[in-house]
């Protein structure tokens, strides 16, 4: 995969009030082509359209992050990527 972030790592962050209006307004997105990424122990609250995104991403470890507050849940992914159920509030999962 080819033109993303790689090797990042988003820990302990507090992220609110995102555009709770917006179409795409997202916590943390990592997308089209990111790898081996990871993403722990963050706190999402107000966000309009989801926590956490990982749009055709391969080798994402998220885990122990807390989302609350927003309107599409806590795992948004397109890619077809495993995710804990969308009532999930704390989550955790590794993409393959």
């Amino acid at each position: 995969m080819k033109g993303g972030v790689t090797d990042s790592r988003i820990s302990d962050c507090r992220i609110e009030n995102i555009g709770l209006d917006a179409e795409y307004g997202g916590g943390i997105r990592l997308a089209w082509g990111s790898v081996r990424n990871q993403v722990s122990g963050n706190a999402i609250h107000n966000t309009g359209r989801g926590g956490i995104f990982g749009d055709h991403s391969a080798e994402l470890v998220i885990r122990n992050n807390r989302v609350s507050g927003s309107d599409g849940g806590a795992w948004g992914s397109r890619s077809g990527a495993a995710a804990p159920a969308r009532s999930s509030k704390t989550t955790s999962w590794t993409t393959g």
